[in-house]
């Protein structure tokens, strides 16, 4: 069983998908495959919305705003 996240910092964790797992890398399984990929997008999409408003990862309140928002 394979799950993906993106961990931020100690107390930031946002959780991705996953799924069970016969090969040894997730590039070989296309679900899994589109679950790393769609997490890529979201970090992407915090990293650049935390940039734009001038925050900081460690800025709690800002990211739990940031992430409660984002449009896929």
């Amino acid at each position: 069983m394979r799950l993906y996240c993106l961990r931020y910092s100690e107390k930031i964790l946002v959780l991705g998908n996953g799924g069970v797992s016969t090969l040894q890398k997730y590039e070989d399984n296309v679900w899994l495959s589109k679950c790393v990929n769609d997490l890529r997008i979201i970090d992407k999409i915090i990293t650049k919305e935390l940039k734009r408003i001038r925050k900081t990862i460690d800025d709690k309140k800002a990211i739990k705003e940031v992430i409660e928002n984002i449009e896929i």
